[in-house]
């Protein structure tokens, strides 16, 4: 009689449960308890999505200067399709009776998958490897997002989420405060990559997310033209000063973290570790950078475990980031260096206006090793580009109709 009695709880069990719809949730650290849409469960176990569980959101950042830093690309992504999700339906609810209100209703599961997707053509390490990464597919990360999504993902069309209008709000190829919400002056990528690695790191900031998004709006709503319509805030003081904090993070999280000397070093000893083996032609790491299933198939590991494999200066390099033993600041060759790009003058201009200065910095350690008589690399110049914050407008307009913008105000 027992047997029985568990078979039969067993198979209540069993069929309960493949009848049963029920609502999946995931638990956060940021934003606690976030609902998993029907879509998501069936493309998470698809290869170049399981990916961004074993790619660190900061990178190497874990390995030298923040032992916290362990979240990865897929946590991140959860929290900005959640946001997308949120400050879609926030924003709507702002513009009843609208072509907006219908237009972000209608698009609220593709932007979710957008927000989720963003990131999922980041290379190993995330941001640490992008300069190398475009240097050897001669693509971005954003770029790389889009052909991924198109070839791989293709079962989001049984849920109703077209695949090519992912890509085209990834790629700002909509209208404007649609792509706003993904990438924009305060989009979901950003309010939650800084309240995410700042938990991870120690750092404790007072911002709350979800109530800071509850002040956005679509400005130009009125004119009935929807393209002409861009992501805003409400004109309170409230969003004015959550905004002016938002901003003042976004900074500190620069000068504190993402340009932290130590691994900051180390990033740059990967990524020339990984540039130089670029003329080897046929070697297994240039593959895992040109070719897409190769690309999909490498995380942080398995980079690590290449490049240790390739011997010589890659395999030095890897031992001496797993050791800690990173380059040292020079600061008489800064001084050298500094003369340098005086004696380079115009060009030196539009170098860093097309690039975050990494192309810089790459010419520039070419020239150094040389001049010094080093082999290649064993200097490494490094050029960090200020960063200035998007234009953030709110709900009051110039009179030429144009609204203003939060700092000019």
């Amino acid at each position: 009689m027992g047997g029985k009695s568990i078979f039969h709880r067993r198979h209540w069990a069993r069929s309960f449960s493949l009848t049963s719809k029920r609502r999946v949730f995931t638990l956060d650290p940021i934003h606690h308890r976030i609902e998993i849409p029907a879509w998501l469960g069936k493309i998470q176990k698809i290869p170049c999505v399981r990916r961004m569980l074993f790619i660190r959101q900061l990178g190497l950042k874990a390995y030298i200067d923040f032992s916290g830093a362990i979240h990865t690309r897929y946590s991140h992504a959860i929290g900005a399709m959640y946001l997308a999700g949120k400050i879609s339906d926030l924003v709507a609810g702002k513009q009843t009776k609208t072509d907006v209100e219908e237009l972000l209703q209608s698009s609220k599961d593709t932007l979710m998958a957008a927000g989720f997707l963003h990131d999922i053509g980041h290379g190993p390490f995330s941001h640490a490897v992008d300069f190398a990464m475009q240097t050897i597919a001669n693509k971005k990360h954003e770029e790389l997002a889009a052909e991924i999504i198109e070839s791989q993902l293709a079962i989001l069309e049984k849920s109703y989420i077209p695949v090519s209008s992912v890509v085209d709000i990834i790629k700002g190829n909509t209208y404007p405060f649609i792509s706003h919400i993904i990438d924009g002056p305060l989009d979901v990528d950003k309010l939650d990559y800084l309240m995410r690695d700042a938990y991870h790191i120690g750092l404790e900031y007072s911002l709350d997310v979800d109530h800071f998004a509850s002040s956005y709006m679509v400005l130009g709503a009125e004119t009935k033209e929807p393209s002409k319509c861009i992501l805003g805030l409400e004109n309170s003081p409230e969003a004015i000063v959550t905004a002016e904090l938002f901003v003042l993070i976004w900074r500190n999280m620069y000068e504190l973290v993402y340009y932290a000397t130590q691994s900051r070093i180390t990033e740059k000893m990967l990524e020339k570790a990984i540039l130089s083996s670029r003329n080897n032609t046929g070697s297994k790491l240039l593959d895992c950078f040109s070719n897409l299933d190769s690309f999909i198939g490498t995380d942080d590991d398995s980079l690590l475990k290449i490049l240790d494999e390739s011997g010589e200066f890659p395999k030095d390099i890897v031992t001496r980031i797993r050791e800690d033993q990173l380059y040292n600041f020079s600061s008489e060759l800064a001084v050298q260096l500094n003369d340098k790009i005086v004696k380079m003058g115009s060009k030196m201009v539009p170098d860093l206006s097309r690039d975050d200065g990494a192309f810089l910095g790459e010419a520039m350690t070419v020239k150094l090793c040389a001049e010094l008589g080093v082999p290649q690399y064993h200097v490494i110049c490094d050029i960090l580009k200020s960063r200035v914050p998007k234009r953030i407008d709110i709900d009051e307009y110039e009179n030429d109709g144009e609204p203003v913008e939060l700092y000019a105000k």
